[in-house]
């Protein structure tokens, strides 16, 4: 146990002190609290260096398995702790202000880390309105903002992966931020937003940050990208809320492409594509 706590203590501080999110460091930190199965490896090379005698190399292994049988459960336990709770707010000011000083000293580019430093959502004419919020920024939420952009729809993207963040700070108004806080989301103006997209990995997550906006807009419509549509279950959705599934849009296109090889009419291919969406409606929303 107390081997454990250590490693999760020292991994949670290094990803917390390099600016990565309170949120993924204790996820990062739980995922990665056992000893792993190279402990094994340094045992044994340990004992033929005379490190250790064999009591000591038993004791060692003992450890290690214990830990990787509590893997699983730390898992699951670093889904269900990790985006429920501001983790941020129980870390002391003074190591917080020690902690972006030494960020700003290791990024090469200054950046500033810390979304209150940065509050996107207050513009020169006052505060932001009728805006969208992008939560995550890979390819699909970089062709969307292509979009909001050519249309003149004014956005703003919140990403907790620091070099999403630097590579596109110049060109994008992008912030670093944890999307699953509501003092995050606030600082970004969602209870003026227009509508909010998540696209970032993970059911548990993006159901974080659902929870997270409806606690401060509750009508805002919301639009969440999902991969499988098991995910489906993780989501409280409602009238305002939307989920696109790769899954289903992946199997709707390779029927799109076949029928269109057997030269199927325009007309036959929408039926067909309407009959699967309704039998994967009911078979994953029933």
């Amino acid at each position: 146990g107390a081997v454990i706590i250590f490693k999760f203590i020292v991994i949670f501080s290094i990803m917390w002190m390099l600016g990565n999110a309170g949120s993924l460091a204790v996820a990062t930190g739980l995922i990665l609290a056992q000893v792993g199965e190279f402990s094994f490896i340094l045992a044994d090379q340990g004992l033929k260096l005379g490190l250790i005698d064999e009591s000591g190399r038993q004791q060692f292994l003992a450890v290690a398995i214990g830990s990787l049988a509590l893997s699983p459960l730390l898992y699951r336990l670093a889904l269900l702790v990790a985006y429920r709770f501001n983790h941020d707010q129980f870390v002391p000011q003074q190591l917080q202000n020690l902690a972006i000083q030494l960020r700003e000293t290791l990024v090469r580019q200054p950046m500033k880390m810390n979304i209150h430093d940065v509050n996107l959502a207050r513009e020169e004419n006052g505060p932001l309105s009728d805006h969208v919020i992008l939560v995550g920024f890979g390819i699909a939420a970089q062709n969307l903002a292509g979009a909001l952009r050519g249309l003149n729809i004014p956005y703003r993207v919140l990403e907790t992966n620091q070099s999403t963040v630097k590579k596109f700070l110049q060109q994008e108004p992008i912030v670093f931020g944890d999307a699953t806080r509501p003092d995050i989301l606030e600082d970004l103006g969602i209870e003026r937003a227009r509508l909010l997209v998540v696209t970032v990995t993970g059911a548990e997550i993006g159901a974080s940050v659902i929870r997270s906006a409806r606690r401060l807009n509750s009508t805002v419509p919301i639009l969440i990208r999902t991969q499988y549509a098991r995910d489906l279950k993780a989501f409280s959705l409602d009238p305002n809320s939307r989920v696109v599934v790769a899954e289903y849009e992946g199997t709707l296109a390779l029927l799109d492409e076949a029928l269109k090889i057997y030269q199927v009419s325009p007309e036959g291919i929408d039926a067909f594509i309407q009959e699967v969406k309704s039998k994967l409606k009911q078979s994953h929303l029933s």
